[in-house]
């Protein structure tokens, strides 16, 4: 595989810290493909997080404790992007 020179991975830098970003915040969104292929099983081996919160939400009616997972996910995914924007943030320090 041919390498980047590293005059240019610095100006990629930033791009890829977005995209990092992104593909990691869609990942952890994850609902439909799981559910389609699996609907959660075996067991609850496939279930991701955001099938539970509708789960709890609309097929157990406990639309409270469904919307406090959601806060808490959320809070979730700012943390992990915040750690994952600094890390990748002093990556791109050292590229310039």
């Amino acid at each position: 595989m041919a390498e980047i020179p590293l005059h240019h991975s610095a100006d990629l830098a930033p791009a890829m810290t977005v995209s990092v970003m992104f593909l990691l915040i869609g990942s952890l969104k994850a609902f439909d493909l799981p559910f389609a292929l699996t609907n959660g099983g075996p067991g609850y081996a496939t279930t991701m997080i955001t099938q539970t919160i509708i789960n709890e939400g609309v097929n157990s009616n406990r639309v409270g404790f469904a919307s406090a997972m959601s806060v808490l996910f959320l809070l979730l995914i700012g943390v992990v992007t915040a750690f994952q924007v600094g890390i990748l943030g002093r990556r791109e320090e050292k590229l310039t």
